[in-house]
């Protein structure tokens, strides 16, 4: 049998969105858009630092907000129970400096994404992406070194993913993603996932 590994999304599937964590603990509304009011990422990036610095807020002030964020309930034990049946590698579109201190809860799985960069004051200035071109690349590349790949994401960043991995389903997605792409199996719960990776 061809040795398998799975996939999977980290923002909305286990944790929640980090942006709209911080819009929240710091009472700035701006920072809830996400892709889904500006698909411009590099815009939307762009806004996001101006009003960090704006308000005074550095790389550390986020970590310490996203390091008090408790995992999506069930995420903990669903998590442990999927890397049972195969090992799990996390793709996200969010930052290490992010996830790092999320991470614990998971016993520090592995986890591919952006880097941020930021200035001697701890300001945001920038950010590295993960590689060329979208999750997809990832699975691409799993697979060229004999790898099948079972992959579970949200949204459409995650679509990239989907598409290229051997077998792969919604999981948590709301209705306009599954709307645009119904061939991709849509999962609401932690179990059916654990079913849906189960099956080779």
């Amino acid at each position: 049998m061809q040795p398998r590994l799975i996939t999977l999304d980290f923002e909305s599937v286990l944790v929640p969105e980090a942006w709209i964590a911080i819009a929240d603990a710091l009472g700035v509304s701006e920072m809830r858009k996400t892709t889904k009011d500006e698909p411009d990422f590099a815009k939307l990036m762009k806004m996001r630092m101006d009003i960090l610095r704006r308000e005074g807020v550095t790389l550390t002030d986020l970590q310490e907000i996203l390091g008090k964020l408790e995992p999506l309930p069930g995420a903990v034990s669903f998590f442990e129970k999927l890397r049972t049946i195969a090992p799990v590698i996390i793709v996200s579109d969010s930052f290490m400096e992010f996830t790092w201190p999320q991470l614990p809860a998971f016993s520090y799985p592995a986890i591919f994404c952006h880097t941020l960069t930021t200035d001697a004051a701890g300001h945001i200035t920038g950010y590295t992406f993960r590689q060329n071109g979208d999750k997809g690349s990832v699975v691409q590349a799993l697979q060229s070194v004999g790898l099948a790949i079972t992959a579970m994401g949200d949204s459409f960043n995650d679509i990239g993913m989907l598409t290229k991995a051997d077998r792969s389903a919604l999981l948590f997605s709301d209705a306009p993603v599954r709307k645009t792409h119904p061939n991709i199996p849509a999962l609401d719960s932690y179990d059916a996932a654990l079913d849906f990776a189960r099956r080779n």
